[in-house]
C-alpha cells in the first residue's frame, strides 16, 4: 500500500489520510466489485494511469479489503484446479 499519489498529508473529507492499493493484473473483477460494496474504499487509478487502478480508502479499510480480496482469490484458484481435475 502507498500513500495517496497527492503526497503525505493527503485527507478525505473528513480528515482522514488515505491510501492506496494496486490492484494486481488478473484479480477478478467480481472479487474487486465485492470489496467495493463490502468495504469504504473507492476505485482510483495511479497518477491517473488507468492502466493501474487502485482501491483507495483508509489505512484500515484498505488493508481489510486487500485481505478479503486475497481470501477470495485463494478460494478462486482452489475452485478452478477442483475444475480442472474433473
Amino acid at each position: 500500500m502507498r500513500e495517496d499519489e497527492n503526497g503525505a498529508g493527503s485527507k478525505s473529507e473528513e480528515g482522514e489520510e488515505l491510501f492506496d492499493l494496486l490492484l494486481p493484473d488478473g484479480l477478478p473483477m467480481d472479487i474487486i466489485g465485492e470489496a467495493l460494496d463490502r468495504f469504504d474504499v473507492r476505485p482510483s487509478c495511479v497518477d491517473g494511469d488507468e492502466s493501474k487502478p487502485t482501491l483507495r480508502g483508509s489505512f484500515e479499510e484498505v488493508t481489510k479489503a486487500k485481505d478479503y480480496m486475497f481470501a477470495r482469490l485463494k478460494e478462486f484458484i482452489a475452485e478452478e484446479e477442483r475444475k480442472s481435475l474433473k
